[in-house]
């Protein structure tokens, strides 16, 4: 995951010897070290001069520049943690701009789209089941 730090450099302690001149300006090589806690003064890391391989190998130390602190973890675009996942659509029900239409289901359950009209409102003429007019014997 990606995160959001700040960095402080005490510039009296760059090797300026390391200081290189570059196409577009003058350049500087650091390495940052991720620690998994926070030290005493809530830094996350430290920043160096890089050094090359045959420096390390000779056990060459530069003295730490900086430190830095984590202000915040990113969250990738798009992201959306604990969305519930959404159900597939039954084999042979396809998904049209009405909603889910079709008669077959694995378990023969019928399925249709909703009858068009004032459903599901109360004392609503003519409707089936809503206003008390469905002549059903119970």
């Amino acid at each position: 995951m990606d995160k959001l730090v700040s960095i402080r450099i005490d510039l009296d302690k760059v090797d300026n010897a390391r200081v290189f001149q570059g196409a577009k300006g003058r350049y500087l090589d650091i390495v940052g070290v991720l620690t998994e806690t926070s030290d005493q003064y809530q830094n996350n890391g430290f920043v160096t001069q890089q050094i090359t391989k045959e420096e390390r190998q000779q056990g060459v130390k530069l003295p730490v520049l900086g430190n830095f602190k984590k202000l915040m973890d990113l969250q990738p675009k798009g992201y959306a943690p604990n969305v519930p996942s959404v159900p597939a659509i039954p084999q042979g029900v396809t998904q049209g701009p009405t909603g889910v239409k079709g008669n077959s289901h694995p378990q023969g359950v019928q399925m249709s789209a909703p009858a068009s009209g004032p459903v599901g409102q109360v004392g609503a003429p003519g409707v089936p089941g809503v206003n008390g007019d469905d002549d059903l014997p119970f």
